[in-house]
């Protein structure tokens, strides 16, 4: 199974913080209150978004649920993880190999996409992209048998890594808004991964909270 899920729109809340002083009774900036404020765990850095895709066409269909959490840990690198959820619905035109005749028939999918990801700046608005997938595919296919030429129907359920990296910049949309984009790539071609002998274009907006 070999499709292209193309994903029209997606968005992606991020929250960010505001670094700020803390002053000592002398009214200088007293570094070490600050230091000690800022370790540990700092809900402000949480990252809580998602992503949605809509994708229809001639007898085509394609739905895309991926909400995601994260954590800033510097003000370079952010990692988390997330869950989606993908539909997917095509007509599948195939030709009877004896008569040369035209029949249609819907092809399926469900896919569940568990993954955990990584975003790295590497130059101003510049990022690097990682993400690890482990998708569980169930789909369903259509072929004719060798010998009669009769349709045989079949349901079957994959399970699929995906190793996905690329690069990214964001642009400023003003205020604490961010518009971004990405081209990444599955460096691991697994033949039933969604991704297989293609790249994968993602943008959406960024908003601090």
């Amino acid at each position: 199974m070999k499709y292209f899920a193309l994903i029209l729109l997606c968005f992606s809340i991020y929250t960010s913080a505001v670094a700020q002083d803390v002053y000592s009774s002398s009214g200088r900036p007293d570094h070490a209150k600050k230091q000690k404020k800022e370790e540990g765990f700092d809900p402000s850095k949480l990252i809580l978004g998602g992503g949605i895709g809509l994708g229809f066409g001639n007898q085509y269909a394609d739905i895309v649920i991926a909400p995601t959490v994260g954590y800033r840990f510097t003000n370079h690198f952010a990692a988390g993880i997330g869950l989606g959820y993908e539909y997917y619905k095509n007509q599948l035109t195939i030709i009877d190999p004896y008569y040369g005749t035209l029949t249609t028939y819907p092809e399926q999918a469900n896919i569940i996409t568990p993954n955990i990801w990584g975003r790295y700046f590497v130059w101003r608005n510049i990022f690097i992209d990682g993400t690890f997938e482990y998708d569980l595919i169930r789909y369903s296919q259509y072929t004719y048998t060798d010998n009669f030429g009769n349709i045989v129907t079949g349901k079957y359920n994959v399970n699929v890594p995906c190793l996905l990296g690329g690069l990214g910049v964001k642009q400023p949309l003003g205020g604490r808004a961010y518009a971004y984009f990405e081209i990444l790539y599955d460096v691991l071609q697994n033949t039933n991964s969604p991704y297989y002998g293609t790249i994968v274009p993602r943008a959406g907006i960024l908003v601090g909270l």
